[in-house]
């Protein structure tokens, strides 16, 4: 009795704050009621909120998702606790598939994810019947020791009574841990003796769009879970085959020896006759990149750059060169360039992860610098909130670049002349330090 009486008022709380506070999250459920200690838990009632974005989205239909690899498959249980292949779930709808845990106190973390679903269920609402019946979401949990599939029936209720939205479990950690392998997503939490979680799950937020054929098409994190942009992407998909005969009548076919000659097609690798077109780094010339005249003009489909009219010329150069300089790491050999390439995008396609100092080898491979200076937030988990600061990280980082203190870099780039003089230029007679330096690297 006290826990139905618990429930009518925490959907009646979750009711009112849905229509004046926006979407909210309660993590308090019958079968986390009680702390570890034993003791009553209140409530957690969460505002999951998202930066302000001057980004418009582009239109349905006007771009292509490519295909990423194809989805995990698993075995889940659903609120009757019946079991299914995860595959079969997926199979013959464009669906959004989120990986959670109903006790999740992070408000940027499941509750932020669960909001922004929220917010495109109510769009999905809006569709006509045909459109609706092709799409559907689901959220997985994290947990299936607390999160049973009564816990997560009582939870989604919370927040959608339509069928097409399923809050899903497990049976234990075992299959648990197949679907997260089969979709990279690692999670970390802290066990008692007897295995049971205690305190919280720490893990990469992601929302996955997948297609009818089981293709992952995109994967959302922090910096671009805009409700907006993907459901521009589910409407692209269900739209696809009108997309494909639009983007035919123009596409261009690229031949291997057209290519920049930073990488090389792998269609036939394996195959002794096969032929790379890559050249080597001195054969590679590229033309001379005005990046301050670049900076200024408006790029189409980007919103207003703040702090653009306070760039210089010689900022930007010199983070260029900052960019492209071995001298930076510890031993002379890693420069960022070295990670981001720039034919490739600011990204390596010629491996899955990158190989830092002295050859080891790093956890997350090397994401696209294009556009990073209208992120809010970087690194996976948003760790820092300015582009000046997370230049820190991997010139600090010892699988990285490896330097030891921040005052070591400093030092060694005074001692170089030619860096001390555009220093000198670039910032009003100010030596290397730790702000203009960070500022450098951002300019550019």
């Amino acid at each position: 009795m006290f826990f139905k009486i618990r429930s009518l008022s925490q959907k009646i709380i979750i009711f009112f704050l849905t229509v004046f506070f926006q979407p909210c999250l309660i993590t308090a459920h019958k079968n986390h009621n009680k702390d570890e200690t034993g003791k009553l838990e209140k409530p957690k009632i969460l505002y999951p909120t998202l930066e302000n974005s001057d980004f418009l989205p582009p239109k349905v239909g006007t771009y292509n998702l490519p295909k990423i690899k194809r989805a995990g498959n698993g075995s889940i249980i659903d609120r009757n606790e019946r079991s299914h292949n995860l595959s079969d779930l997926l199979k013959d709808k464009v669906t959004l598939l989120s990986f959670i845990y109903t006790t999740c106190s992070d408000q940027q973390g499941c509750p932020l994810a669960t909001s922004v679903l929220k917010q495109i269920a109510s769009k999905i609402d809006e569709f006509d019947f045909k459109t609706k019946k092709n799409i559907q979401i689901i959220s997985l949990s994290f947990d299936p020791k607390r999160d049973t599939p009564q816990v997560m029936d009582a939870y989604g209720k919370i927040f959608s009574k339509n069928n097409y939205w399923r809050f899903l479990t497990t049976k234990n950690r075992k299959e648990l841990k197949i679907i997260l392998n089969n979709y990279d997503q690692s999670i970390l939490q802290e066990t008692n003796e007897n295995g049971d979680r205690i305190g919280s799950i720490s893990h990469i937020l992601r929302i996955f769009l997948i297609d009818k054929e089981l293709n992952i098409r995109n994967i959302y994190s922090v910096s671009f879970m805009k409700p907006e942009m993907i459901t521009n992407d589910i409407i692209t998909l269900l739209n696809e085959k009108k997309s494909k005969k639009l983007f035919s009548k123009n596409k261009k076919t690229i031949k291997n020896n057209s290519l920049h000659g930073a990488g090389d097609k792998k269609k036939g690798y394996e195959d002794p006759s096969y032929k790379t077109f890559s050249k080597s780094l001195e054969s590679r010339k590229g033309r001379y990149s005005k990046s301050y005249e670049e900076f200024k003009h408006n790029n189409l489909g980007l919103p207003e750059q703040g702090g653009i009219n306070s760039l210089t010329y010689l900022q930007i150069n010199l983070g260029k060169k900052l960019f492209f300089d071995r001298r930076i790491s510890l031993n002379d050999t890693i420069s960022c360039a070295i990670c981001h390439i720039p034919e490739q995008g600011f990204t390596s396609h010629e491996l899955a992860t990158p190989v830092g100092f002295e050859g080891r080898s790093l956890r997350r491979n090397a994401p696209t610098l294009y556009n990073v200076s209208f992120n809010k937030l970087f690194f996976h988990d948003g760790r820092e909130y300015s582009l000046d600061n997370q230049v820190w990280s991997p010139l600090l980082k010892s699988n990285e670049m490896a330097n030891p203190s921040i005052g070591y870099v400093i030092k060694k780039l005074k001692k170089l002349d030619d860096y001390n003089i555009l220093f000198q230029k670039a910032y009003n007679g100010e030596e290397p330090n730790v702000s203009n330096i960070g500022h450098a690297f951002a300019s550019y």
